[in-house]
C-alpha cells in the first residue's frame, strides 16, 4: 500500500512537473511575441499622438489666422476692436 501511494505521488509530481514546464514554455513564447506586438503597438501610439498634436497646432494656426481676417476686414471698414479686459 505505501508503495502504490508513494507511485501515485511520482506521478502527481511528473504531471505536475511536466505541465509546469510547459505552461513555462507557452508563457515565455506568449511573452515574447507579445512584447514585439506590445512595442510596435506603442510606437504606433507615439505616431498617433504626434499626429493629434500636429493636428491640434495646425487647427490653431488656422483659427488664429482666420480671426486675423475677421480683425483686419473690420479696421478696413471703420470698426473699433476693444481689447479684451
Amino acid at each position: 500500500m505505501i508503495y502504490l501511494l508513494s507511485y501515485i505521488k511520482d506521478c502527481f509530481v511528473a504531471v505536475f512537473l511536466a505541465t509546469t514546464n510547459a505552461f513555462r514554455a507557452i508563457i515565455t513564447e506568449f511573452k515574447e511575441k507579445h512584447i514585439i506586438n506590445y512595442i510596435q503597438l506603442r510606437s504606433k501610439k507615439m505616431v498617433y499622438l504626434t499626429y493629434i498634436i500636429a493636428g491640434v497646432y495646425i487647427l490653431g494656426v488656422c483659427i488664429f489666422i482666420h480671426e486675423l481676417g475677421h480683425l483686419l476686414a473690420g479696421k478696413m471698414v471703420g470698426i473699433k476692436a476693444r481689447p479684451f479686459p
